[in-house]
């Protein structure tokens, strides 16, 4: 069974890293860990952006940059 892992991220790239960190560290394996990111009103944060997007380059998550803030229930 196929677990996912969802993180909403705004700002803060610290928090998004130790989050995915911890979601990596679990001891079920098979899991994926999906990131949406819903920009501030001048537009994404760009560091949380390069480093998603490396991220997900590797395989490690699944990257999703919303068009415009969805929301804490978006």
């Amino acid at each position: 069974m196929l677990v996912s892992i969802c993180i909403p991220t705004y700002s803060r790239l610290n928090y998004l890293k130790q989050a995915v960190q911890s979601a990596q560290s679990q001891t079920y394996s098979n899991v994926e860990i999906c990131v949406s990111q819903n920009p501030r009103e001048s537009g994404p944060d760009i560091s949380i952006g390069e480093w998603c997007m490396k991220q997900s380059a590797q395989g490690i998550i699944r990257y999703n940059l919303n068009k415009h803030n969805l929301g804490l229930t978006g």
